[in-house]
């Protein structure tokens, strides 16, 4: 498989960057993954760091289950990732409860396949427009889907950085995954963070 891929991070008016990602691509498929800790939790930075390192070093032993069956191999991948998350954080930090938002995609073939938690978003992109973005798990997001507040509120609404879902060591995780339609020559894919 080839692929180009940029990768940018910025700290922004943090004095940790709790944002980390990764990839990796093998000859038939690839996977990328981005996350971004909560700034509320204390280790943040390690959550997403533990969380995309445990999906990274899973992606191998997924590979065959996702071209067969990939909502299951998607969802199973992410809770064994979850159990790891979950060791790193025991020793790391013990007691603590870190937390951290997903979105990832995977790349083979015949699928495209896109898991997000909380509010780092997916992006399919084709001639410079976007045709496809996952929805927020935000509360933000939910008033718009019921018709609460209209889409050009949302960025200035007080509770904007409030999440529904993330990534946690106490809660087993509940991705949204979707199955696409394979990615053409001519489309990219953005996973960024809020």
């Amino acid at each position: 498989m080839k692929a180009q891929v940029t990768e940018c991070t910025h700290i922004g008016g943090r004095e940790i960057n709790q944002d980390y990602f990764s990839h990796v691509i093998d000859s038939d498929w690839a996977l990328f993954c981005v996350a971004d800790g909560l700034g509320g939790h204390d280790h943040g930075e390690l959550a997403s760091q533990f969380f995309v390192e445990a999906l990274i070093s899973l992606s191998p032993k997924y590979a065959e289950d996702m071209a067969a069956a990939p909502s299951m191999a998607m969802q199973a991948m992410i809770e064994e990732a979850a159990t790891l998350f979950r060791k790193r954080v025991d020793e790391a930090c013990p007691g603590k409860d870190p937390q951290t938002t997903l979105a990832l995609a995977w790349v083979d073939p015949n699928h495209f396949i896109t898991a997000h938690i909380g509010d780092s978003r997916i992006y399919r992109i084709q001639n410079n427009e976007i045709i496809w973005r996952s929805p927020d798990h935000t509360l933000v997001q939910q008033l718009f889907e019921e018709g609460k507040i209209k889409e050009e509120e949302m960025a200035a609404h007080p509770m904007q950085n409030r999440l529904l879902k993330s990534v946690s060591v106490f809660e087993k995780p509940e991705p949204d995954i979707f199955i696409h339609p394979p990615l053409t020559s001519d489309e990219a894919v953005m996973l960024c963070t809020d």
